[in-house]
């Protein structure tokens, strides 16, 4: 009994947690699919390719220590995506 009455807030607390997820992805999937359809739609997409090779590192004895490897990267600006 002792452990029900402690029990029993969590369960309600965690149905409640679920029904809100569940009401805010109805929200965003069906109410709001045509404000994220154009707003997927429009985005920009540009891409830009910065120099940064430096050469290679060496020790006193003339050993490739570090070298530069191409790496990339994606950059997503959430404030831009949701104002344009």
């Amino acid at each position: 009994m002792v452990a029900q009455r402690r029990f029993a807030p969590l369960v309600a607390l965690v149905f409640l947690a679920t029904a809100v997820l569940v009401a805010r992805l109805f929200q965003i999937q069906v109410l709001e699919h045509e404000v994220w359809a154009v707003q997927a739609a429009s985005l920009l997409r540009s891409s830009e390719v910065l120099p940064y090779h430096r050469g290679k590192l060496l020790d006193r004895e003339g050993r490739v220590i570090a070298q530069d490897e191409d790496a990339w990267g994606v950059e997503f600006r959430y404030r831009e995506f949701r104002r344009g």
